[in-house]
């Protein structure tokens, strides 16, 4: 179960890191174009981007707070099964 939630925070992290990468590339083709150009490619391409850079951080604590709670969880579980057989 930890293992599992261990490997989607891990596929959550390497997946923000493809979109910061991404957002990067955007702005170094954006920051070629003049004003006009520019405004039209970030409201068409980038926005999304930058939405889910801003905001994946925030959801990635929440996910690692609940992993680390559930993985103490199993280990309390696991000695007080241990503890009872002795």
């Amino acid at each position: 179960m930890v293992e599992c939630d261990l490997r989607e925070l891990t596929n959550l992290l390497n997946r923000w890191l493809y979109s910061l990468k991404r957002w990067h590339a955007w702005n170094q083709i954006i920051s070629q174009h003049d004003e006009d150009t520019a405004w039209a490619l970030r409201s068409e391409f980038l926005d999304a981007f930058a939405r889910e850079c801003l905001l994946k951080p925030s959801a990635l604590r929440d996910i690692f707070t609940s992993v680390a709670t559930s993985a103490l969880h199993q280990a309390r579980l696991a000695l007080t099964r241990r503890i009872a057989i002795i």
